[in-house]
C-alpha cells in the first residue's frame, strides 16, 4: 500500500493536523514507523465512519479524537506531550526506536 493512497485515507492526515500532529516528525523521531502510519492509513481507507470523520473534521474545537475512529488511540496518544508533568511517559504502547 502506499503511503500516497487517494482521498479515502486523506483523513488522516487531515485529523493529524487539527489535533497539532505532524506525522513526518512523529516517524523520524521514532514514535511510529512507517509501518504504523500504513496501518492507519488502511484503516481509515476501510473505515465506515466517512460521514462522521468528515463532520468531525468541520468543527474546529478538538482536544481529541472521536471514538469512532480505528485510530484514536494512537492518534490521541501522539496528540499528548511525550510526558507528563511528573515525567512519567504517555506514550508507552507507542514504539520509541531511537
Amino acid at each position: 500500500m502506499s503511503l500516497h493512497f487517494p482521498s479515502q485515507s486523506a483523513a488522516i492526515w487531515t485529523v493529524a493536523k487539527k489535533l497539532g500532529i505532524d506525522l513526518p516528525t512523529v516517524i523520524r523521531d521514532g514514535d511510529m514507523t512507517p509501518e504504523d502510519l500504513a496501518g492507519m492509513l488502511r484503516a481509515c481507507a476501510h473505515c465506515w465512519h466517512g460521514r462522521k470523520c468528515a463532520r468531525w473534521q468541520e468543527g474546529s474545537d478538538h482536544a481529541a479524537m472521536a471514538s469512532f475512529c480505528p485510530s484514536a488511540e494512537t492518534v490521541n496518544a501522539l496528540a499528548q506531550p511525550e510526558t507528563a508533568p511528573d515525567g512519567a511517559a504517555r506514550r508507552p504502547y507507542l514504539r520509541a526506536v531511537r
